[in-house]
């Protein structure tokens, strides 16, 4: 039973796959485009509700670390997926794939799970909600821009004023919207209440991905086991990368050891919550938006992964260093 209330993101993912395959095509129309862009605006008025002004406050001044993992996350790594596109290319990947993993890149940090691994691990708490709600708001301003680069002087082109205008009404207006409703209704909004509030905003995710899906299905799209399997190796080289660099990068700039645990998980990780939401913005009647998800939705589930290991063995290593300390 803990296995699923973990992991019931990771399940509901898979069976929105199987229910949008299996279950008959919806009727095409407008309805779809206005469906997700309203499922969007909920998401970040649950999470204008969600993020604590706060904490943001509370440990906003480890400069430090903030830096640290905001550089590594939303300009290092993007620049190291950009790397790793151009190794690629022999394999002829299809267009959409290549410019989500690019797109993968440029996403900012997880909203919670960061959160949650690095309190798991006996990390630096404070600054992992610092890092997930500054560097989810960093990444609404970011992201696109980055978006912008890659997709100038190609069939994908974005404008810029475009683009403003779409993350103004649907992420700046809602978001805004949320923080004046935890401000007015502070008292009511105890811990318990802001983390059903959170998965009830990451559970529209799971919506915007269904119409997505349904709609691929009906124009016949389907996902190549090739293309799966090399989108798997991918993105879980680039995964170890990212583990990597915050991990042994941390002591050059003299983070001890509960802030370069905070590092590993805030810096490494990227938010299929955000990503999602935004590729829908971004590219509300593209035909590819399945192709363009997949590299982020290949990465969740590994990095998830790949988290829950490290959580284990950082608890198991706090464990026997107290033992050793009582022994002695």
């Amino acid at each position: 039973m803990n296995f699923f209330r973990r992991q019931w993101f990771l399940l509901s993912l898979l069976s929105v796959f199987a229910l949008s395959a299996l279950l008959p095509s919806l009727p095409e129309g407008d309805w779809q485009r206005t469906t997700k862009l309203t499922l969007v605006f909920l998401i970040f008025f649950f999470s204008g509700i969600s993020i604590q002004t706060g904490d943001l406050i509370k440990g906003v001044f480890h400069l430090r670390l903030h830096l640290f993992i905001q550089i590594l996350n939303l300009a290092v790594l993007p620049l190291v997926m950009i790397s790793v596109v151009q190794l690629i290319k022999p394999l002829e990947l299809p267009k959409d794939f290549v410019l989500g993993l690019l797109i993968l890149g440029a996403l900012p940090t997880t909203v919670t799970s960061c959160v949650a691994f690095t309190t798991l691990a006996g990390g630096n708490v404070v600054g992992s909600l610092v890092n997930a709600s500054l560097g989810n708001l960093l990444g609404v301003l970011i992201t696109p821009l980055w978006l912008l680069l890659f997709t100038k002087g190609t069939p994908f082109q974005l404008e810029l004023l475009p683009v403003l205008q779409k993350l103004s009404l649907t992420v700046f207006l809602p978001l805004f919207m949320g923080q004046v409703v935890q401000y007015v209704a502070q008292n009511r909004l105890n811990k318990k209440r802001r983390k059903a509030i959170g998965l009830g905003g990451q559970s529209l995710v799971l919506g915007i991905l269904y119409v997505s899906m349904q709609k691929a299905y009906a124009q016949g799209a389907a996902f190549p086991v090739i293309l799966l399997l090399h989108g798997a190796w991918i993105v879980g080289v680039y995964h170890l990368i990212a583990l990597a660099l915050p991990w042994f990068l941390s002591p050059v700039f003299q983070l001890n050891m509960e802030d370069r645990i905070c590092s590993l998980f805030c810096a490494s990780q990227k938010t299929l919550a955000l990503g999602i939401p935004l590729i829908s913005i971004c590219f509300p009647d593209h035909p590819g938006l399945p192709l363009l998800a997949l590299g982020i939705l290949l990465y969740h589930p590994i990095q998830l992964l790949v988290s829950s290991y490290l959580t284990s063995h950082f608890r198991h290593a706090y464990a026997e260093e107290e033992g050793n300390t009582l022994l002695n």
